[in-house]
């Protein structure tokens, strides 16, 4: 399985980041708690480890390789796009796989996430696109309803009575993105619950990746 095995090259990078994180608990006012592990870790809790983590973490061979898993992972996914926006929305790993680096506890959209904030530049991109592929899917009603009408395009525009019917409906369409935000989405597994992304979180993001990352492409 594709995503197992990108797991699995991304073990020491991820490792480093949490080592990292650790470290600034322990010098930070959080410092008589216990330490933080994959189960404990929230979900924005490696945003800004990248660059403090040492380039000794990076192979150059498991780069390559890293490189190569998340290229097939990215054609699946946007040939597979339903398929992998509901693997991302689970709670957690399917217990079938084993992974040594025991977080087969988070969901795939956290461990995204966690990869995209290890990883260097180049593969970060990708995990970013990946992550992309999932939370801004079109809405399968709202495509369905866009394919059977005349004059619209094929990704799910609203029709010319300004969406009307779609409102109070249980899958929630943003009118101008046309993107799902129903209940067990990437989207709520990523903000929901007492570790998802806080406002803070998502401030740090902005910061790390589009103000300071080291990639063009990351900061548009």
């Amino acid at each position: 399985f594709q995503f197992m095995k990108l797991l699995l090259h991304c073990e020491e990078p991820l490792r480093a980041a949490l080592d990292v994180r650790e470290k600034a608990r322990r010098c930070g006012s959080q410092w008589r708690l216990t330490d933080l592990t994959w189960a404990t870790l929230p979900t924005g809790g490696l945003i800004g480890t990248q660059e403090l983590i040492s380039e000794d973490n990076y192979a150059v061979l498991k780069m390559e390789n890293v490189s190569k898993i998340l290229d097939d992972l990215i054609n699946i996914a946007r040939n597979r796009g339903n398929n992998w926006r509901h693997f991302c929305a689970l709670d957690k790993m399917p217990q079938k796989n084993s992974c040594k680096i025991e977080i087969r506890d988070r969901s795939p959209i956290c461990l995204l996430l966690w990869m995209a904030c290890s990883l260097p530049p180049q593969n970060q991109i990708k995990v970013l696109k990946l992550m992309e592929i999932a939370l801004c899917l079109p809405c399968e009603k709202e495509s369905a309803k866009s394919s059977s009408s005349v004059g619209e395009d094929s990704i799910g525009v609203m029709s010319t009575d300004g969406g009307t019917d779609f409102e109070g409906s249980p899958v929630a369409c943003d009118k101008q993105n046309d993107f799902c935000s129903d209940k067990g989405s990437p989207q709520e597994v990523l903000l929901g619950g007492a570790s998802g992304l806080s406002v803070n979180d998502i401030h740090a993001f902005i910061v790390s990746f589009i103000l300071n990352g080291e990639d063009v492409e990351v900061r548009s």
